[in-house]
């Protein structure tokens, strides 16, 4: 997604307004193949401030991902912000412009489609879940216990507390 931000630049425009749509059909995360269900959306702007430029934009997308617990498909929607302030590339960046979160532009071009995918991935849950009270699958008989209770005993004991059993038989 480039973006012409010329006007910004020499002054026409205090604010260039972004509301469109990307086309990411699907990222890899670590390994995890992830599918956007919907083009991505964004809903925002690239504002002058004095002489520096920044941008602030929500990020919306919906995902399809396996659970994490039980394994079941589910879809997610996820809204993140865009933030950062824009350097023309040429630019050295100083030790303060460091910790900021830089957008490069060259010749009045400024290209988001790295920077949007960069939001997307920093927004991600590092454990898919389908929803936070998930059970998950019975280790013994695989049963998905959001569905139903399975009948497998649950024996096991703590060596560390073994003894204490003993103490109450």
């Amino acid at each position: 997604m480039k973006v012409d931000i010329s006007k910004l630049l020499d002054g026409t425009v205090e604010v260039i307004n972004l509301c469109k749509e990307v086309d990411i059909s699907s990222l890899s995360i670590k390994g995890r193949e992830i599918e956007l269900l919907a083009p991505v959306s964004i809903d925002g702007g690239i504002y002058r401030v004095d002489k520096d430029l920044f941008i602030n934009a929500t990020v919306i997308y919906t995902y399809k991902e396996n659970c994490a617990r039980c394994l079941t498909e589910f879809n997610n929607k996820v809204s993140t912000v865009l933030l950062g302030r824009l350097v023309e590339q040429e630019n050295n960046i100083s030790e303060e412009e460091i910790d900021e979160i830089l957008v490069v532009y060259k010749d009045g071009i400024v290209d988001l489609q790295e920077f949007i995918v960069s939001a997307i991935l920093l927004s991600f849950p590092m454990k898919a879940l389908c929803d936070e009270a998930c059970k998950g699958l019975c280790p013994k008989c695989g049963q998905n216990l959001n569905l139903q209770k399975c009948k497998c005993k649950d024996d096991f004991i703590d060596p560390r507390f073994e003894k204490l059993k003993e103490l109450l038989d």
